[in-house]
């Protein structure tokens, strides 16, 4: 398998949950930006202000093991169920 990313955007009061997850998974590489701004379908928009409180952050990781890559990607998909009205998305990229 060639190398993929997930880019997974979240609610910040999220975070601890999103951290216990990646160390479920055993993934020990990887990449959290914070105080993430921007609109979504699924949590509507966070830019810090008045009119639309909040922020979200990212988190990036680069896989090359499929069974891994799977395995994490269900654990999102399962985190998105339980937590529907944090607008959690992300997106599979390729990675070179």
């Amino acid at each position: 398998m060639s190398k993929k990313g997930i880019l997974i955007i979240y609610n910040i009061v999220l975070g601890e949950q999103i951290e216990d997850m990646i160390k479920k998974c055993d993934i020990d590489e990887f990449t959290i930006f914070n105080n993430v701004i921007g609109k979504g379908t699924g949590g509507g928009a966070r830019f810090n202000n008045d009119v639309y409180p909040g922020m979200n952050n990212a988190l990036f990781i680069a896989l090359d093991k499929k069974d891994k890559f799977e395995e994490f990607r269900k654990s999102v998909d399962e985190f998105k169920k339980k937590y529907k009205k944090d607008g959690i998305t992300y997106f599979i990229l390729p990675v070179e």
